[in-house]
């Protein structure tokens, strides 16, 4: 019998149990449900569940403590009540860089760049146990190139830059440190397409993942052709192309491009979504053919509709160099992140034909490991894969064109109520596991789920309901988008906002020159 059992001697048996396991055991009897309830260890186990973190590495924070931290920090981002830090003034850019391209954060990092070189600062985080940090790099690009793109990856200490020399359009992409600009020693060379040239070509992304630099490119149409290539920044080997000629259909040609994980790319057609395989170990370049996915997944845009262009977020790498400090109690799942895919229809008005597909990045995956074990799943339709993994969202026509960001599995919004133009509405939303399990979790432990309109301030609401798209014609009739998700929002009187960003734990915003930071 169980209840012979000390609660010294069951409670490490439990605690090895999978959380699911572990709440289905408190239905089993009432002595069980006695000692999961009365464990610090197993509630703790349980919060991490519903707030999609893992531990964080043995310190001399006690259980305890660790559990009142995630709470504590789960509680202020549902209600978005921020410490406020003091703003940041910054000076407004100058040229090569146009005044759209402000910054970014990767990770707990954020960086901008001015005409006399890149400034960087660590954001500072409580919970993690890391102080605010600032350094510059008196970066100067190449004579007789201009800087076009920035990636880099805090946690590898990795600053990639792509620079353009205007006159003949060649290109070159440095490989550096991020703290001090000199050449990474775990690269063989400091650059990757040194005096390369792709005809007259427009420049139009760049992305790090793991080993691998991801750079899409785009020609003008004197020689209409895209290419996106992947490059193992640390051999400088060019092992993945993606060559298109885009005299073909435009749905044929390459929007926009994400990493998925170091070994697979998802790239944004017209009408769809594709994934690639590539090995950043191959010491030759893998020519790829668009038909060459491993799964392609359908976007339910009828045929007939305008589109005038879709763009993917996050459009940088999401990389936290933070996790891993000795320090941190706790850490978000590190597989979890969203993609977000703005799409835009041609029509007299803008807003009213602008949409959000949200997809996290588990849907995805489920779907390329559905295709390797059936062929005939490598080309799903919508109802297969995007009505349950997926959700649809109309662009509130408030929404800032630059105030929408994505980080992780969040994804944050700026808006302006049409009757309070003084007054800022950040809303959050959240998708993907951490919301499912956050559901099961509850449901299982008996806790009710704040189900509801997400009408209240500074409260989170979980939205299970199916929706019906009314697309107005730019959608099939019978498209229906019901994952789940978490949102919550709150007022910020008397601020305006040109560009805003998710850190790891909390909201930064930017107007004219000046950073708002606030953290929990």
């Amino acid at each position: 019998h169980l209840q012979d059992l000390s609660v010294e001697v069951i409670t490490p048996i439990l605690d090895g149990l999978a959380v699911r396991d572990l709440l289905l055991c408190r239905q089993v009897s009432r002595y069980l449900l006695e000692v999961i309830d009365g464990s610090e260890r197993l509630q703790y186990k349980i919060d991490l569940a519903v707030a999609g973190m893992i531990d964080g590495p043995p310190s001399a924070l006690c259980t305890a403590e660790r559990r009142r931290m995630l709470r504590e920090h789960q509680k202020a981002w549902d209600s978005l009540e921020f410490s406020v830090q003091p703003t940041l003034s910054i000076p407004v850019l100058h040229d090569p860089l146009p005044a759209y391209y402000p910054g970014r954060i990767f990770g707990n990092v954020l960086w901008y760049y001015t005409s006399t070189g890149l400034r960087f600062i660590q954001l500072p985080s409580r919970i993690r146990g890391t102080e605010e940090k600032r350094w510059t790099i008196d970066y100067s690009a190449t004579p007789g190139f201009t800087v076009s793109k920035f990636a880099m990856d805090p946690a590898q200490d990795l600053l990639v830059v792509l620079e353009r020399q205007p006159q003949t359009a060649r290109a070159q992409i440095r490989i550096l440190c991020m703290s001090n600009g000199t050449a990474h020693p775990a690269a063989v060379s400091a650059f990757l397409y040194q005096d390369g040239s792709f005809g007259d070509g427009l420049y139009s992304e760049l992305q790090t993942q793991g080993d691998a630099v991801g750079w899409l490119i785009f020609s003008n149409m004197s020689q209409p052709r895209t290419s996106i290539q992947v490059w193992n920044w640390k051999t400088g080997d060019w092992v993945w192309d993606l060559p298109v000629d885009r005299q073909v259909h435009l749905y044929l040609v390459p929007q926009d491009f994400s990493f998925l994980d170091d070994n697979h790319m998802i790239v944004l057609y017209e009408r769809r979504l594709a994934v690639y395989e590539f090995d950043t170990r191959a010491t030759t370049t893998t020519k790829t053919t668009s038909k060459d996915f491993v799964v392609s997944l359908d976007v339910p845009i009828r045929t007939d509709s305008q589109v005038m262009g879709m763009s993917m977020y996050p459009r940088a790498s999401s990389s936290a160099g933070s996790h891993g400090h000795p320090d941190t109690p706790f850490e978000r799942f590190p597989s979890d992140s969203l993609i977000v895919i703005e799409i835009n229809f041609e029509a007299q008005t803008l807003y009213d034909t602008s949409w959000l597909l949200f997809v996290p990045a588990s849907t995805i995956r489920a779907c390329v490991a559905r295709a390797r074990k059936d062929a005939k799943a490598r080309d799903l339709k919508w109802q297969a894969w995007g009505s349950q993994g997926a959700r649809i969202m109309r662009r509130n026509k408030h929404v800032n064109w630059y105030a929408f960001n994505v980080q992780g599995t969040r994804a944050v919004a700026a808006m302006w109520p049409k009757n309070n133009r003084n007054m800022a509405r950040i809303h959050v939303f959240e998708f993907g596991p951490v919301v499912q399990h956050h559901i099961q979790t509850c449901m299982l432990r008996g806790d009710a789920v704040d189900a509801g309109d997400g009408l209240e301030e500074g409260k989170a609401t979980y939205v299970t309901t199916a929706y019906d798209v009314d697309g107005a014609g730019t959608f099939f009739t019978d498209v229906t988008t019901q994952l789940p998700f978490r949102t919550s929002w709150r007022n910020v009187d008397s601020e305006k906002f040109s560009h805003i960003m998710l850190c790891e734990d909390g909201i930064v915003w930017r107007w004219v020159g000046v950073w708002h930071i606030h953290t929990f």
